[in-house]
Parts: C-alpha cells; sequence; structure tokens
C-alpha cells in the first residue's frame, strides 16, 4: 500500500537525521474503517490520531490527523520529519531525564557510561580530544561505547590547544610516558595541566544548550595523588563555579559515581553492570597492543587482578 511505503519512507528519514531513536520499536496501525485515521505508536498504544513516541513512551507528540483515505502521507514526509526531530530535540524541556557523559574510551568513563545509562532516560556522549599520543585509538574506543549504548546524542570536540601548551608527557613527544610507580606520591609526567576544567566547561556548555541536568565524569580518588584534578575538593569547587556561571534557571549537577572507587571495585561494577570493557582503551602509549607498563596501564592491570578478573584486551607485556 502506498501509505505503508511512505509511512517507511518517513521512519527512513528519521532513522538518518536522527539515529538515536529506537524506530525499530514504532508500528503503523491499520486505519479505523470510519475515518482513516493512521498514527505512529507504541505497540502497546490505542489511539486515533497520529503520534510518535521516543523508546521508552515518553514525549507524545501529535503529529497530524489524517482523515482523507485518499490522501498520500509522503505530501507531509519532510514536515513530519522535522516537527518530529525538533520535539526529539528539545525532549529534555518535557521531564526527559538527560544526562553529559564525557567519555574518553578508558575504562573508568566506559563504567562510568554504563552508570549513566542506568540513570538516566537519555544520555548525550561527550567525547574530547587534546593532542594526546594515542587521540586515534581513543577515539574509536568512544565511538564504539557510544553506539553500545544507542547514545542520544554524540559530540566530538578537540582541543588541541593543551597540546600546544605542553607539560605532559601525553601530549608532548620530548617528554617520555615513564614506567608505571603506583607507589609514588609524586604527579607523573602524564598530567595535563587543569584537563579536566577545560572538559568540564565544554560540557557545561553542552549541557546547558540541550538542557541536560547533569554531567558525569569518571574521576577516580584514588588517581588524585598524581591528578589534582581527580580530587574530590576540586569537583566540588567546580560545581560553585557552574553554580555562579550559567543562566539562573540553568540546574546542572556534576556526577563523580566511581570517585571513591579503587580500581578493583571499579570492575567489579562495570562487570556488574555488563559494561563493555572489551572496548576500552586505557595505554598511554601504544594504539594496537595496550603496552602494560605507563600508569593508567599498570593501574587498569591491577585493578583486574585484584578482582580475580581478566583484562578482555590484548597487552605487548
Amino acid at each position: 500500500m502506498d501509505k505503508r511505503r511512505d509511512i517507511r519512507k518517513v521512519i527512513d528519514l528519521v532513522k538518518d537525521r536522527f539515529p538515536a531513536v529506537h524506530v525499530e520499536q514504532f508500528r503503523v496501525t491499520h486505519p479505523s474503517d470510519d475515518d482513516g485515521i493512521w498514527y505512529f505508536a507504541m505497540p502497546s498504544a490505542e489511539r486515533d490520531e497520529i503520534q510518535i513516541e521516543n523508546s521508552a513512551g515518553e514525549c507524545p507528540f501529535l503529529i497530524e490527523r489524517i482523515r482523507d483515505t485518499d490522501r498520500r502521507l509522503s505530501d507531509t514526509v519532510e514536515q513530519t520529519v522535522a516537527i518530529l526531530v525538533d520535539h526529539l530535540e528539545t525532549a529534555s524541556n518535557n521531564n526527559v531525564p538527560l544526562a553529559v557523559c564525557l567519555v574518553s574510551g578508558g575504562m573508568d568513563s566506559c563504567v562510568t557510561a554504563a552508570i549513566a545509562s542506568r540513570e538516566n532516560t537519555q544520555v548525550a556522549f561527550l567525547h574530547i580530544s587534546y593532542g594526546q599520543r594515542t587521540e586515534a585509538r581513543e577515539r574509536e574506543a568512544f565511538n564504539l561505547i557510544a553506539s553500545h549504548y544507542n547514545a542520544y546524542r554524540v559530540l566530538d570536540v578537540s582541543i588541541e590547544y593543551l597540546a600546544k601548551i605542553g607539560g605532559s608527557s601525553l601530549t608532548d613527544e620530548k617528554i617520555a610516558v615513564t614506567e608505571a610507580d603506583l607507589e609514588s606520591t609524586e604527579i607523573p609526567t602524564s598530567y595535563v595541566p587543569f584537563r579536566n576544567a577545560n572538559m568540564l566547561s565544554i560540557a557545561t556548555s553542552w549541557a546547558e544548550v540541550i538542557g541536560a541536568s547533569t554531567i558525569y565524569i569518571g574521576a577516580v580518588a584514588e588517581d588524585s595523588s598524581g591528578y589534582p584534578d581527580c580530587r574530590p575538593d576540586f569537583y566540588a569547587a567546580f560545581q560553585q563555579t557552574i553554580n555562579t556561571g550559567t543562566k539562573p534557571d540553568t540546574n546542572i549537577e556534576i556526577r563523580t559515581p566511581i570517585i571513591e572507587l579503587s580500581k578493583a571495585e571499579i570492575v567489579k561494577k562495570g562487570i556488574e553492570l555488563n559494561a563493555p570493557l572489551h572496548l576500552s582503551w586505557s595505554c598511554y602509549r601504544s594504539e594496537d597492543l595496550a603496552c602494560g607498563t605507563c600508569d593508567s596501564c599498570a593501574l587498569r592491570l591491577r585493578g583486574f587482578e585484584r578482582a580475580g578478573e581478566k583484562d578482555p584486551i590484548g597487552y605487548r607485556n
């Protein structure tokens, strides 16, 4: 039937424009005998109007009534898609929980993404590259994790000015990535000066624009002896900055759900939540096989060992 074909066209256009929508969960009912009304709805819905909902059944939106059984839906395809996309893009204003999650592609951010996805209906995934050695591999891990969780939105931002500023072995090839010393209390060469503040600023800007109420970041206090911007008091201070520096009606909370966990506890939490740890990448040096000896690899390996689990990624050493 022409209408079924045209409705399929609407669905395809929606999927192309807004891939996070679970269009597969929608169906089209037969028009009733008396008025010929067609509608999109969740399978359990019974309505006599065209209506579109998201995969959670939230935010029903009336698109159009069609009472002329001879009318071609294709006449309104583009308009229908435009209305739907506009509606979905402002869904956060209709009491749908929306969060921004910073995802580097590493194990900690992978588990944080799992927690954010468990706690929110919609999660926008944010990746920020800064000229680091393993930038391409981390971006690949981010994209895989975002795809795994069917991210509501994805934003990939570059702040390579941090590489121009330098001061870190992650961004300056003149500075060697040192072998891990897990007992040291010194700040390692891998510390990128004030990196997390830069990232949180971008996350806050995006959250304010899209109407997200929460920002998730996978900071871990166990790392705070080496990385000062992983300390709980840093995030408490930045929360005050957000409260002071955003619009009066903006209400954005920083969530650090794993900050008090050890690496072993993070591994266990990830397994509990079925986080795709096999898709994550933590190595500071390598983009094919993880080196196994940099700070990040060593902390990750120790976490898996103490958790009594096998790390699913491969190592050179």
